[in-house]
């Protein structure tokens, strides 16, 4: 076989797995639609970073607070949710001082308690059900 033909069949190839690819059904697991809020001692968590981290395998859902404290998760695509089944629910503030250098910038203190920043002792879970979800995180101090 020539160069040519050679490179024209590769070609030709890559075409046809591409085409099948794009038209066949997602590998993806199942997702639902997830919103909610925050709060923290009855008010709301504005800029939280709330993370839904499946037991089952797949990608974690992702969203950002409002200033009501309202978010809503993305997975895969925009504001496809999460994961059906059971995650355990992070929720982290990252507040930054001001400073016009940022290797000057330094963390300032999270206003809402560090442990629900870590999936292992947030104590947060959700069950995601094959329907719309809204979640209410009511987050508050260790006793």
């Amino acid at each position: 076989m020539s160069p040519t033909a050679h490179g024209l069949m590769l070609t030709l190839v890559l075409l046809t797995v591409a085409t099948v690819g794009c038209g066949g059904k997602s590998n993806l697991p199942k997702t639902a639609p997830v919103s909610g809020i925050v709060t923290y001692k009855g008010s709301p968590v504005e800029n939280a970073q709330v993370t839904f981290h499946p037991e089952s395998e797949g990608n974690s859902g992702h969203g950002v607070t409002d200033a009501e404290g309202r978010f809503i998760l993305t997975t895969y695509k925009m504001k496809d949710g999460a994961i059906l089944g059971k995650h355990s629910v992070t929720v982290q503030v990252t507040v930054q001082r001001d400073s016009p250098m940022p290797s000057q910038r330094r963390q300032a203190m999270s206003p809402i308690p560090v442990h629900y920043a870590n999936a292992t002792t947030s104590s947060l879970e959700v069950d995601v059900l094959d329907e719309r979800n809204e979640v209410e995180l009511h987050l508050q101090d260790l006793p």
